[in-house]
């Protein structure tokens, strides 16, 4: 099979494994082997391959590059298909504006306005077309319509007026080790050459000795100013950090803080079976990290609350956005950040409000009276990422998500999210026992919380049982309804909550390569990376904080995180009450459809 002379027991039971597995030697007959010592020579090295692979391997052969082993390199091509068509662009892109003209993106952009939102063609200045397509916005119901046209502009104006970044363009160009030097490059052929020398010498045996010692030798001194070189590098990247900045390349190298490039790899499936090609494992990593809501599994009590969530809110109206707020939102959003599917950049989003302000206060005010969230806002590339200490798992739950956004998108989120924190925290209606994501509060806070309930008990001589608690998938879990729920139990104003029921429905989610790209639904979860889901996450969770726990229990949280803190006099007592409590979070958790970790939970 791979063209060597001898076949012992381990290599039929080689021949035996890949016959049952369906794998295939792609090795092919050469007149070089690839294993060659002073002992001898072999084809000990394979290069194995599936029915699906096999027909994209080509130009399969030895290397007679010197690799200062005894194994020599393999080399062969991977076809691509469609090699010659239009590479397909998923990754999205990012429009690139540092030295953009701003003149010719204000021009192209009113041009791109006026040509989709005017009924005529517009002659007048910038501040003149702003009024115009602002009252305009007023007076329509079709926000959906509104937001679409404007993105278009917008968009065509980028196109226009700034370079693309797209991801599948960086292709890289042959980058070589840190430590290769030139004189490595005229090292290394001087090895080859006397290699070829050596193994071309075959009718005279006292030459071939001779050459042969001269390759050796030549072998070693290359080997020699490999492992200077390397050392060299070696403490000229350590010597980089500098006494003003400790915090660079090496304290992150150091600390495992560097962000490798991810490799998309087979997956396990839910059945045992392994993901067999690139669209099987993007599909199996969506299924994992986007799960679903299943209404068919409901009981009455999740029926009742779907149903309430549906009445009518009575409530007044919140005010609308201020220019401010909108102008303070659009700063908060990091320009740095990747930006959503459509690329546009905060950057280039507050570049359109100092142009056009009035058209975006009219936009974002429209989508808040009418209580519509736009659908090209709420489509999320989903970005996953390997989880610290699970890089050689096969498992999709390896990965956590994050939610890329249209910045216009973000925007609205955190008006919306802003307003409804704020009428919360004004009126007191959360739990003071949640630390995370809230204002002027930290893990010091939780944590000195913690400190002061067993100080107490331990001066009264009380015995002290902490269980923490982790919640399963946590903002992905987050059920819409019971946030839904919780924002009428509070009598939020009407619009704020009109806007969050649009929010919640008709979400979608997509995964993607340079070439393939997996979309589905979303029915439940708050996005990774949303400016909504810590407040709408808090807002949930308030409801088990205000569980009816007893005079001798504390329940502390800091985001998902629960610390529930209990004392008694005796350990019998302590264990009696814990239980207890435990009972209760465990029907709460069942009535909002969450489940915690047993791995991660643990009892203190």
């Amino acid at each position: 099979m791979w063209f060597d002379k001898l076949t012992n027991g381990r290599g039929k039971k080689l021949e035996e494994f890949l016959i049952s597995k369906q794998l295939f030697v792609i090795n092919e007959k050469s007149e070089m082997k690839t294993f060659q010592s002073s002992r001898g020579s072999s084809n000990i090295d394979l290069t194995i391959s599936n029915n699906i692979l096999l027909k994209e391997v080509q130009e399969w052969k030895i290397s007679e590059e010197e690799t200062c082993s005894d194994h020599r390199m393999i080399q062969f091509c991977i076809r691509q298909q469609n090699a010659l068509q239009t590479r397909n662009n998923f990754q999205g892109i990012k429009y690139i504006t540092r030295g953009g003209n701003l003149n010719k993106f204000e021009a192209l952009l009113s041009h791109e306005i006026a040509k989709r939102m005017c009924e005529s063609s517009w002659e007048k200045d910038t501040k003149d077309l702003d009024q115009y397509i602002s009252s305009r916005i007023a007076d329509t119901d079709d926000m959906e319509d509104i937001v679409n046209k404007f993105s278009e502009a917008l968009k065509e104006a980028c196109n226009k007026s700034f370079k693309i970044g797209r991801e599948f363009m960086k292709t890289r160009k042959h980058k070589t080790v840190p430590w290769w030097t030139e004189d490595l490059t005229i090292a290394r052929k001087r090895v080859n050459a006397f290699r070829k020398k050596y193994q071309r010498t075959k009718n005279n045996g006292n030459l071939r000795d001779q050459r042969q010692t001269e390759y050796q030798a030549e072998k070693a001194q290359y080997q020699a100013k490999i492992k200077k070189a390397k050392l060299h590098s070696w403490k000229q990247y350590c010597n980089k950090t500098s006494p003003t900045n400790p915090w660079n390349i090496v304290y992150k190298s150091a600390a495992g803080k560097l962000n490798n490039s991810q490799i998309i790899s087979t997956l396990q499936k839910t059945n045992g079976l392994n993901t067999e090609n690139l669209r099987e494992t993007l599909q199996c990593t969506l299924e994992q990290l986007i799960p679903k809501d299943e209404v068919t599994e409901e009981t009455d009590h999740h029926k009742k609350i779907r149903t309430f969530t549906e009445e009518p809110m009575e409530t007044e109206d919140n005010m609308e956005f201020t220019t401010e707020e909108i102008r303070q939102a659009i700063k908060s959003i990091d320009h740095k950040k990747a930006p959503g599917e459509d690329g546009i950049t905060s950057k280039i989003i507050m570049w359109t409000f100092e142009r056009f302000p009035q058209i975006m206060i009219s936009l974002y005010n429209g989508c808040l009276s009418k209580g519509c969230f736009p659908k090209r806002w709420k489509r999320a590339r989903i970005i996953p990422l390997i989880k610290p200490g699970k890089e050689n798992s096969n498992d999709a739950s390896k990965y956590r998500p994050i939610s890329l956004l249209n910045v216009g998108g973000k925007m609205l989120e955190k008006l919306l999210i802003n307003s409804i924190m704020h009428y919360l925290y004004s009126n007191n209606l959360l739990n003071p026992n949640q630390y995370g994501f809230s204002p002027q509060k930290s893990t010091t806070d939780a944590a000195m919380a913690v400190k002061d309930f067993i100080d107490e008990a331990l001066t009264k001589g009380q015995i002290v049982a902490l269980v923490s608690l982790d919640v399963k998938g946590a903002f992905d879990a987050a059920w819409w309804s019971r946030i839904l729920k919780a924002l009428k139990d509070f009598h939020c104003p009407r619009n704020l909550y009109n806007l969050t029921k649009n929010y919640f429905s008709g979400r979608s989610a997509y995964i993607s390569t340079n070439s393939m790209r997996i979309d589905t639904t979303v029915n439940k979860g708050c996005p990774q990376g949303s400016c909504c889901g810590p407040g709408y996450w808090n807002i949930q969770y308030n409801s088990l904080l205000n569980l009816n726990f007893a005079k001798w229990t504390r329940a502390i949280a800091f985001a998902d995180d629960l610390l529930l803190a209990v004392k008694a006099t005796t350990v019998a007592e302590v264990e009696n009450f814990t239980n207890m409590e435990i009972i209760k979070i465990t029907k709460w958790s069942k009535e909002n459809k969450l489940h915690f970790n047993d791995q991660k939970s643990k009892l203190y």
